[in-house]
């Protein structure tokens, strides 16, 4: 988990569990109820992005270094334009 994921996750527990008190629920009419939801989806958000984040950094760093990222073997180039275009499937 990443830094920003885990501060999310604790910044969520934290407001949730402070909105579930007595003076926790007068603090701005309950506010912290629902910033305690936004911050749980954020953390959502930051784990269902991990991965993909994670690949377009490797790519951008090969793309900088010079050497070509994997191109999938369904994907070729088309050599008029330079446009990505896929190959039909075998059937």
């Amino acid at each position: 988990m990443t830094k920003s994921a885990k501060t999310f996750l604790a910044l969520s527990l934290v407001c949730l569990a402070a909105g579930f008190t007595g003076p926790g629920s007068a603090i701005l009419w309950g506010f912290l109820k629902p910033l305690g939801a936004i911050f749980f989806i954020l953390f959502f958000i930051t784990n269902l992005l991990a991965e993909p984040i994670a690949q377009f950094n490797e790519e951008a760093a090969a793309r900088k270094s010079g050497t070509s990222a994997p191109t999938p073997p369904s994907a070729r180039r088309d050599g008029d334009n330079g446009r990505m275009t896929v190959a039909p499937r075998a059937a």
